[in-house]
């Protein structure tokens, strides 16, 4: 299975010089929790992450409105090909304890993005299937990711 049969196309993106309130609106628009950061090209600058955005306001005691994006994303953001195989997706978030990987293409211009929970439904829509990705493979990831103790004993 390849990170493209899974990712979600044409993600919301931010660019640096937006404002925090407008990339934290957007993601409470759309619903999601991280956004890729983007040039005037769409080339991946770095992501942008709800608990970025907590953390750089109050680090800065600032109003949302007062900041940019720049000041909160994180830089360079790890990425992954619409081409991978999934488990080197899954060993990349595994890595670098993140949830989501921006997909990039060979000019690293995003094209999606690919999170653990778009991992796991995959798994759980394909349980019953021979496939190669088991929810054990899953579990490992989300353990990793989060250090959870209680996760170990899963």
């Amino acid at each position: 299975m390849k990170v493209g049969d899974v990712m979600k196309s044409k993600p919301s993106l931010c660019r640096p010089e937006d404002r925090l309130v407008e990339a934290g609106n957007l993601m409470a628009e759309v619903g999601c929790g991280a956004l890729p950061v983007v040039d005037s090209e769409r080339r991946l600058l770095g992501m942008l992450t709800d608990r970025d955005v907590c953390c750089a306001v109050a680090r800065s005691d600032r109003k949302p409105s007062e900041m940019q994006v720049a000041e909160a994303m994180t830089a360079p953001a790890r990425s992954c090909r619409a081409e991978d195989p999934i488990h080197q997706a899954l060993e990349t978030m595994q890595r670098y304890r993140v949830r989501r990987l921006p997909v990039i293409d060979a000019e690293r211009r995003v094209e999606g993005v690919l999170s653990l929970d778009d991992i796991a439904a995959q798994a759980h829509a394909t349980a019953s299937d021979a496939t190669d990705l088991t929810w054990r493979q899953v579990g490992e990831a989300l353990q990793a990711i989060s250090g959870h103790p209680v996760l170990a004993r899963i």
